[in-house]
């Protein structure tokens, strides 16, 4: 009963949401990590611009699809275009 009280109370949805913040922006920032050591080791030259649109990203799935698309694509230009899209996304 007390337990429910206190899940009910704005201060405790208030420090889960801010939780729940930190959470998502601490995984966007391992996401991101990951995405760019990718660029890094595969694409160099893309490093400057990928760090611009990369940084962009907010949603934790855009990340997380465009990973395996980075490691996948063939070319230099494959991977430009797969970032350039980012833009369109947003």
């Amino acid at each position: 009963m007390l337990q429910d009280i206190l899940h009910d109370s704005e201060i405790y949805q208030l420090i889960m949401q801010e939780g729940a913040e930190k959470e998502h922006l601490q995984r966007l920032q391992d996401l991101r990590q990951i995405l760019m050591s990718f660029i890094q080791s595969r694409f160099p030259k893309l490093v400057r611009f990928a760090t611009k649109q990369v940084s962009v990203i907010t949603d934790v799935k855009t990340l997380k699809d465009l990973i395996p698309k980075i490691g996948l694509a063939q070319t230099e230009e494959e991977a430009r275009q797969l970032l350039m899209d980012l833009d369109k996304a947003h």
